[in-house]
């Protein structure tokens, strides 16, 4: 039927990382093999996600077949130099191994996305986006914990309630439409430094392609989400704080927090911040005072959730944070650099 010849390495990385069946449908534990000239294609799915690969090798003959997914990775895996594929109608060979192979007219058809345009997005604007979303116990919708909407040129992500990132894009005008963290999650698995990353999507489909060679389906879903716009407050007085100085002091402050007590107070006085963190329960305390740069000296203070604020702080690409402070008190305050706004706390 077929035979390809394929570098370990190339395998292996596109197997490595497959969506997860969580229905218990036979079928969703296969992974579809198609030859054409000159190109191995590969395809998983959990019907919530498809994801579709591509990798040129030599290959002889054509044709299509399904294979148990994880036997075939730890086959692919236990392998090393190159990897020789066969096939005939029943069995398939990966070098010494063999695998039973199934009708590939099983497999749920990949989304078709007929005249949808594609869109570019930078790496350095996405992965920050992508590292503010909490691993979740298992794969799950929930607009208490994360959830990601698609609307009007942006892709907009609140986090359990206390972070508010909006990512503008060159996408489409768009209804609201809510992506499963689940299909950002597994994106943010594949995607390296040096890929590049296209969007494209229609009213029920988001197709994200890496590179060219890979692309991960994603079903949209319609529904209730907060009405974001209304918790982006007037802005007032911009703080710019050096970065290392503020993740010194919120690492800091990090040891000393725990469910209990989870907030800094951050008090502005002039040009001065001083971040103050206490945990009673441990008898435990920290001060810290950093020289800040602002244009009128802005005198006041503010709680903040310790470990939110580090892990965005994390991700600012610069060596200066720029705080766009609200005018009203309890708004959220903006982190200019990366266009997040975190809600301030009691403390």
């Amino acid at each position: 039927m077929f035979k390809v010849t394929v570098h370990q390495k190339d395998l292996y990385d596109a197997v490595r990382h497959l969506p997860k069946n969580d229905k218990n449908m036979v079928v969703l534990d296969q992974i579809q093999l198609s030859i054409t000239a000159d190109t191995l294609q590969l395809h998983s799915t959990n019907l919530d996600l498809h994801y579709v690969t591509q990798i040129n090798c030599m290959t002889a003959g054509s044709g299509s077949v399904l294979v148990d997914a994880k036997q075939f990775q730890s086959i692919v895996k236990s392998t090393s130099g190159r990897c020789e594929l066969s096939c005939d109608s029943t069995t398939l060979a990966v070098n010494m191994s063999k695998l039973r192979c199934q009708d590939p007219m099983d497999m749920p058809c990949i989304p078709d996305l007929p005249g949808t345009p594609r869109h570019s997005l930078q790496y350095d604007l996405i992965y920050p986006f992508l590292t503010l979303i909490d691993v979740p116990d298992k794969y799950s919708l929930s607009t208490s914990d994360t959830a990601i909407l698609l609307d009007d040129n942006k892709l907009v992500m609140i986090t359990d309630g206390t972070v508010l990132t909006i990512l503008d894009t060159l996408l489409p005008k768009s209804s609201h439409r809510l992506i499963p963290k689940s299909a950002l999650l597994f994106i943010k698995k594949l995607l390296k430094k040096t890929d590049s990353l296209t969007i494209q999507h229609d009213v029920a489909t988001l197709v994200c392609s890496i590179d060219d060679t890979t692309d991960v389906y994603a079903r949209l879903i319609g529904g209730s989400y907060p009405d974001y716009p209304m918790l982006i407050p007037e802005r007032g007085e911009s703080i710019h704080i050096p970065k290392q100085q503020l993740l010194s002091a919120l690492k800091l402050a990090a040891t000393v927090v725990d469910k209990k007590y989870v907030g800094s107070n951050f008090s502005f006085v002039a040009d001065t911040l001083q971040i103050e963190t206490c945990n009673p329960g441990k008898d435990l305390y920290t001060t810290d005072t950093i020289s800040v740069s602002c244009e009128t000296g802005y005198t006041e203070q503010w709680g903040f959730n310790t470990k939110k604020l580090l892990k965005l702080i994390r991700t600012v690409p610069d060596d200066v944070v720029i705080f766009a402070m609200p005018t009203e008190s309890e708004m959220p305050v903006l982190i200019e650099n990366i266009n997040s706004y975190i809600m301030p706390m009691r403390v």
